[in-house]
C-alpha cells in the first residue's frame, strides 16, 4: 500500500493489489441505514447498469439495501516504513456476509462473525492476504479495500 500510494503520486495510479504483512484490527462503525440524496440519485442513473444489484422501479425486485455499519480494516503492508493503513472495506463480501449472518445469527452476533472471518480467518498468518485496494476521481489520494485474496500459505 505504501507504493501504491507513492505511484498514485507520481503518475496518478489508482489501482493496485499488494500482500499484507499483519491484520491488526477490523473497526465497525454504524452508519446510516439509508442511502444520502446523492448515493439514491446514482443508484436510479445507474439501475440499468446494476441489474445484478438493483433495478429500481421494476415490478420484483427491491433496491439495494445500504449496509448500516462501515468496516474498516487496519494493516502493516510489507514496506519496510510501514506504520499501519486503515482502509473501508467496500467488497460486496462483507457486506453479504453481514446480510446472511444477520438472518441467522442476530445482529450483534452477525458482527462478531464478521470480525472473526476478517481477522482471524481471512488475514489469518496461515494465509497469503493479498488486498485489492482503489481510490475514486474525486479522493485520489485515499484509497478502499475493494476485494481481498486469500490462499493458504505454501
Amino acid at each position: 500500500m505504501c507504493e501504491l500510494r507513492r505511484a498514485q503520486k507520481a503518475n496518478r495510479t489508482s489501482l493496485g493489489v499488494f500482500p499484507i504483512k499483519e491484520a491488526t484490527d477490523l473497526q465497525i462503525e454504524a452508519s446510516t441505514g439509508e442511502w444520502r440524496p446523492e448515493q439514491e440519485a446514482a443508484l436510479q442513473r445507474t439501475s440499468s447498469q446494476m441489474s445484478l444489484l438493483v433495478e429500481v422501479g421494476k415490478p420484483g425486485r427491491s433496491k439495494l439495501e445500504k449496509i448500516p455499519y462501515t468496516f474498516k480494516l487496519t494493516y502493516r503492508c510489507h514496506d519496510r516504513y510501514c506504520r499501519t493503513h486503515t482502509q473501508t472495506i467496500v467488497d460486496w463480501e462483507i457486506g453479504q456476509a453481514f446480510r446472511s449472518w444477520r438472518r441467522t445469527y442476530g445482529e450483534k452476533q452477525a458482527l462478531k462473525h464478521i470480525r472473526s472471518r476478517w481477522l482471524d480467518e481471512i488475514c489469518s498468518s496461515a494465509n497469503n492476504t493479498h488486498i485489492f485496494a482503489g481510490n475514486m476521481h474525486q479522493y485520489p489520494e485515499g484509497f478502499l479495500v475493494l476485494g481481498m485474496y486469500y490462499p493458504k500459505r505454501t
